[in-house]
């Protein structure tokens, strides 16, 4: 589905209330708190219309600055807004500036979106297909609560960024690319953290991972075990990486310790100031059967689950684009009150999970270049509930008098809502047979 950056949506519930006047200075901004247009003649023609209304800068050196206007003079179609001066703008005709004013807050119309992102689904949502789970991986896939932080993960000399596009991306979901402060940055998920890592005690382990190194052979792998005695393994790949391209690290075959107190697998960068995209590992070594699911579902829906049939690469998972699935007809979802887990039967190792399912459309977003994940005809429906929204939160502000008018407001639009969701709504694909297993 296509997606909608938060500019278009704020155009257009503006537009839906009635409150979208977008125009461009006739008279270039200097350091001062005044806006002239002489356009503005066209909508009024009384001093102090617009007090009190909120003016955002759409463009150039301006861009993103947002006052409330204290002052209007119709003689002038000057606004004086408060604050600090704006930045003088090149006085040339292509840096004048457009802005627009808003009656009602431009920031409580941005949460009443997101509002309507969250409490209309399930009658809006996002279609989700993830194939960032391997059969047989005891490692989650990567988590992003930020997009420089990783659940489970822990980064030492070194800073994470998400990636989902571009040379620094294998395939689908998503990297993260460490960027080294220091030597030997590195990054770790530990057994303190993530339990199910100690059931692979006293097991044949194999370790893999996709890299993409700034540097030859930058990148290792290692295994790091503990017993309470002391005991102690450090295994550690030693398979090459080349510069600025896809590698697959390699640790085979490894046979670890019994009755382990810790274990932890590292991820090392060893350049001081470099860079490195990696893909999550995968560690095989035991029968497997609950994966955590990719956090596009905490608050979402699995529909469908399919695992690949084959493939053509070594580990039919390290295909890019897989072309054969078979169903799941077995699979359960384990909610513990923190995660979902997906509980698959016995399948064969280092296979592609495909999950087809929903989840709520983005609920956060902030600047205006963000995006939802929604199109036209379905935008409409997000925009009544909008409204409503946006009524709701503002009904709380004012006067008894306005209170009323914008309470009638809200339920205005709600009722519009609650009648074109029945032709507006999104269908959802329909479930495969399973089971489904909560656990409170």
């Amino acid at each position: 589905m296509a997606t909608s950056t938060l500019a278009t949506l704020l155009d257009r519930l503006s537009q839906r209330i009635g409150d979208y006047l977008e125009e461009t200075v006739t008279t270039e901004l200097t350091t001062s708190k005044v806006v002239i247009c002489t356009d503005l003649a066209d909508y009024v023609n009384r001093d102090d219309f617009f007090n009190r209304q909120w003016l955002y800068v759409t463009d150039n050196t301006n861009i993103g600055q947002y006052r409330k206007i204290s002052d209007y003079d119709n003689s002038a179609t000057q606004a004086t807004v408060l604050g600090s001066n704006f930045a003088a703008e090149t006085p040339t005709s292509t840096a004048k500036a457009t802005f627009q004013i808003h009656k009602y807050d431009r920031k409580n119309k941005i949460r009443a979106i997101n509002i309507a992102a969250r409490q209309t689904h399930p009658n809006l949502f996002r279609n989700i297909q993830n194939t960032e789970l391997i059969t047989g991986n005891v490692c989650p896939p990567f988590r992003f609560p930020t997009t420089s932080t990783l659940d489970f993960y822990a980064a030492t000399n070194t800073a994470i960024a998400q990636t989902t596009s571009g040379s620094g991306l294998r395939g689908y979901g998503a990297s993260a690319k460490l960027t080294n402060s220091a030597a030997n940055g590195a990054l770790e998920i530990h057994s303190d953290n993530y339990p199910p890592l100690l059931d692979l005690q006293g097991k044949s382990v194999d370790v893999k991972m996709w890299v993409y190194p700034e540097n030859d052979n930058d990148i290792t792998i290692s295994i790091n075990t503990g017993q309470a005695d002391g005991t102690a393994q450090n295994l550690i790949s030693t398979t090459t990486c080349k510069a600025s391209k896809w590698t697959l690290l390699e640790l085979e075959d490894q046979a670890l310790n019994d009755n382990l107190s810790s274990l932890y697998i590292k991820i090392v960068v060893a350049t001081n100031g470099a860079y490195a995209y990696i893909m999550p590992p995968r560690v095989i070594g035991l029968n497997f059967y609950d994966y955590l699911l990719p956090n596009v579902f905490d608050n979402g829906e699995v529909s469908r689950v399919y695992v690949q049939s084959s493939g053509d690469s070594d580990d039919p998972c390290d295909d890019i684009r897989p072309q054969h699935w078979s169903p799941i007809f077995g699979y359960e979802i384990i909610d513990d009150g923190t995660y979902k887990y997906l509980r698959l039967p016995t399948l064969s190792n280092n296979r592609q999970i495909k999950l087809i399912g929903t989840a709520p459309l983005e609920d956060d977003l902030s600047a205006v270049t963000s995006t939802m994940t929604i199109e036209d005809p379905h935008i409409d429906l997000l925009i009544e509930y909008a409204a409503y929204a946006l009524f709701d939160i503002e009904a709380g502000l004012p006067s008894s008098q306005d209170r009323d008018f914008l309470r009638g407001e809200a339920m205005k639009y709600r009722m519009n809502y609650e009648d074109m969701k029945g032709r507006l709504r999104m269908v959802q694909t329909q479930p495969l047979t399973r089971f489904d297993k909560r656990i409170i």
